[in-house]
């Protein structure tokens, strides 16, 4: 294929139809949208990640996970405006309409997954059964990551637990506001990183301390979920953005709807196939007016703001007479929105952190074994250029270099190109991407490519070729991490000038190896 070719022939019209080649493959996480609607497929890839103090205690490790329990695992979601049939009667029966007076957000998680208990107050997270479901789902409604935010334990959401799934998302999404490492973090909120600042107008919490009220629509009445059983679950688990509060004069925790169904399997599947076990659905119905929620199933909520709309009013009003408290720069950009723009929810950015927990408790922060994470990253993309490359193998390699042998990183104190985490469940690093508590040759050569191999698929094939035509510009790649010119340096630019040309490309075609 490669034989006679020139640059100018890469850059045809037929090659230029070819989309940016990358590691998206393995990012299992991709979102479209239809109307009203926008679906998020994320797939089966829950793992384990502790967070619990106990570092490499094996009896702790044993304690933290028993081999039975289900892991949380999201693996399709929906977020839309949404119209019940019949509000007054049922929250859950309806449809997706551009003109809906509700919100709705769906998560549906592999075989069972039971309600949360408590674990505030009284440590009982199995109090509904032994697969409880934990986690926070943050609304940005604006998508303006300049608003908003957890003040209060950002360390317990997506910002500051993603990196534990050894990647980084598009940095371009989220820049310096992402905890890369347990050290990362200074509860101050004037300097970065500013994990608080996560952008999140809205959150949705899954913790049975706030349930106020249980009825089971199917199944038996022994206090536990069950397969084929069905539940709708009242309590005060969504609330406005803590950075919010101080400006508000106090949380808004309305009174709010969760039905947690589970579904059977409609054939019958082989034993420990994925569908063996059926899966959960998880459903929440909101207002987002004041219509809506004047029709609403859900009793008066507390004060006198209801839907969504009036919350978002009270922002905008309140905005520029917050004073000079330390969140006031959350709120301050509300004076210039207009919050009525902002009721399509298939528009809104959601970040999902879930999991389950620990059977006994631990240190607070602790308690939390998360398994799932949306946005989904690429293991091995330290960057962010949502791409695993070189230069990220290099930044785990520095890493590597700079903390090996030095005592408050390397718990062995020993230069043996090998940092030993200490505590890794609280002082994690994105480069431990196997989560073994070691940053090791095994995890800065996860991401090395080959030359050409631009999607590090272990083959130089004809998606490298089409990753080729788009970065055979000619031009200075030169740009900063976020860039997907850094990939395209790391995998074309042979002759190390910053530019992906014809001097590059018999290279590329003598590294060819796939179809």
């Amino acid at each position: 294929m490669c034989r006679g070719m020139t640059l100018r022939l890469l850059l045809l019209p037929l090659c230029s139809m070819c989309v940016l080649a990358s590691s998206a493959s393995e990012v299992t996480a991709e979102v479209s949208a239809t109307g009203p609607v926008r679906f998020i497929v994320d797939g089966l890839d829950a793992r384990v990640r502790r967070t619990d103090p106990c570092g490499a205690d094996p009896l702790c490790m044993g304690d933290a996970l028993p081999t039975t329990y289900v892991l949380p695992d999201l693996i399709r979601a929906e977020l839309g405006r949404w119209q019940p049939n019949n509000p007054s009667i049922n929250l859950c029966e309806g449809h997706y309409v551009s003109t809906g007076g509700f919100m709705r957000w769906v998560m549906v998680f592999k075989g069972l997954v039971h309600p949360p208990g408590q674990i505030t107050n009284v440590y009982s997270p199995r109090q509904y059964g032994s697969d409880p479901l934990f986690g926070f789902v943050e609304f940005d409604v604006d998508t303006n990551g300049g608003t908003g935010g957890n003040t209060d334990a950002p360390l317990i959401r997506y910002n500051g637990n993603v990196a534990r799934f050894g990647g980084m998302p598009e940095c371009r999404l989220f820049g310096n506001r992402l905890s890369l490492d347990g050290r990362d973090p200074d509860n101050i909120y004037e300097t970065p990183p500013w994990v608080d600042r996560s952008g999140g107008d809205f959150e949705l919490e899954f913790r049975g301390d706030e349930i106020t009220r249980i009825d089971k629509l199917i199944g038996d009445l022994d206090g536990q979920f069950e397969f084929g059983e069905s539940w709708d679950i009242q309590g005060r688990f969504f609330r406005q953005a803590q950075g919010y509060d101080l400006c508000t004069g106090g949380p808004y925790t309305p009174l709010a709807l969760l039905r947690f169904t589970h579904v059977a399997p409609t054939t019958t599947p082989a034993e420990g196939s994925d569908d063996e076990f059926g899966f959960t659905r998880v459903e929440f119905v909101f207002p987002l007016t004041n219509a809506a929620y004047s029709a609403g199933s859900i009793g008066p909520l507390n004060g006198t703001t209801g839907s969504i709309l009036e919350t978002m009013e009270i922002l905008n009003i309140l905005s520029d007479s917050c004073g000079e408290n330390e969140y006031a720069g959350l709120i301050e950009p509300w004076e210039y929105q207009v919050p009525a723009s902002y009721l399509q929810p298939a528009r809104w950015r959601v970040t999902v952190l879930v999991g389950t927990a620990r059977p006994t408790a631990t240190a607070s922060q602790g308690n939390y074994i998360w398994s799932d994470v949306f946005p989904n990253v690429i293991a091995g993309d330290f960057n962010g250029d949502h791409l695993r490359s070189n230069s990220d193998s290099d930044m785990a390699d520095e890493f590597v270099l700079l903390h090996d042998g030095v005592a408050a990183f390397d718990e062995d104190g020993v230069v043996n190109q090998t940092v030993q985490l200490p505590n890794f469940g609280v002082w994690f690093s994105i480069f431990d991407v196997d989560y073994d508590g070691d940053v090791d040759a095994s995890d800065v050569a996860f991401s090395q490519q080959a030359s050409g191999d631009y999607d590090n698929d272990g083959d130089v094939d004809l998606k490298d070729y089409a990753a080729f035509t788009i970065c055979a510009t000619g031009v200075d790649m030169s740009g900063g991490s976020c860039s997907p010119s850094v990939g395209c340096r790391d995998a074309f630019d042979v002759d190390g000038d910053s530019r992906i040309d014809e001097s590059d490309f018999a290279a590329f075609c003598g590294s060819m190896t796939g179809p």
